[in-house]
């Protein structure tokens, strides 16, 4: 049975792999015991995830996938690294004339620190991981193996990376921040939700334009992802990482082999 792989996500010394029915999760310890986790998606992300003959909002879709996998570490991992981004705005706060007010107000400012120290964290901690979850999952849906020697003849360069999206999301995010600077918007009925709402209908025509185009396809985005994948969020991975990153999508291949004949 061909496993229909969605995607995938890396921390850490743990490497996750989601299909349609399942995510595998496997977990490299201190000790380089490697342990496999396989849940089922919940109801409600299969269904959404799944194929379907009628139209569901790509935001959601994304959503449910980004949180069908989201653990304690995940949530560790996360509050560490935005801890970490408002005390660069405080820092930045004292360097910059007009003091923190000016670093929040000027979105170029604090977009830039944020991507810089985001870029680093996931450098040094993530890169190698990220680059194996790549190399796995290129091996089997592209080779149909899952060998090691398979996996290491792999790209870790995927230009179906999540990346791509992050990108169109920054490109899109730069219209409600210039457009809502105009002092005329401060005096509209609820002019603090039209940000939110822009935004929101921005993601999903940057969703849209994936599934129809492809962001991989086009000049720019897929420029752009080439270089943040070659230079910042993966690295070359190493034996233990490779493994890691086979034994998650063996697990995901035997949790569908698992399943009764339809």
């Amino acid at each position: 049975m061909a496993v229909r792989i969605i995607g995938g996500k890396s921390l850490p010394r743990s490497i996750s792999v989601v299909s349609d029915r399942f995510t595998s999760t496997a977990i490299c310890g201190p000790d380089k015991k490697i342990v496999c986790r396989v849940k089922k998606l919940p109801g409600l992300t299969k269904y959404v995830l799944g194929p379907r003959k009628y139209p569901i909002p790509k935001t959601l879709k994304l959503f449910l996938f980004l949180v069908s996998n989201f653990g304690i570490k995940d949530l560790f991992f996360f509050l560490l690294l935005f801890g970490a981004i408002l005390s660069v705005i405080e820092i930045l706060g004292l360097a910059v004339p007009g003091g923190t007010a000016t670093v929040v107000e000027n979105f170029w400012i604090l977009d830039v620190t944020s991507l810089a120290l985001i870029g680093v964290v996931i450098k040094r901690s993530i890169g190698r991981w990220h680059g194996a979850e790549h190399m796995a999952i290129a091996a089997y849906v592209s080779a149909g193996k899952i060998d090691i020697e398979t996996i290491k003849a792999q790209n870790r360069i995927d230009p179906h990376c999540g990346g791509r999206i992050a990108i169109g999301f920054m490109i899109a995010q730069l219209v409600p921040d210039l457009f809502f600077k105009f002092p005329v918007m401060d005096f509209l009925p609820l002019a603090s939700f039209f940000p939110i709402a822009l935004q929101l209908l921005l993601m999903e025509a940057v969703l849209q334009i994936d599934a129809h185009k492809g962001l991989d396809k086009l000049p720019i985005t897929s420029q752009l992802a080439y270089l943040l994948q070659r230079h910042v969020t993966t690295s070359v991975p190493g034996e233990i990482e490779l493994e890691t990153a086979r034994q998650a999508v063996l697990g995901l291949i035997e949790a569908h082999e698992s399943l009764p004949a339809d």
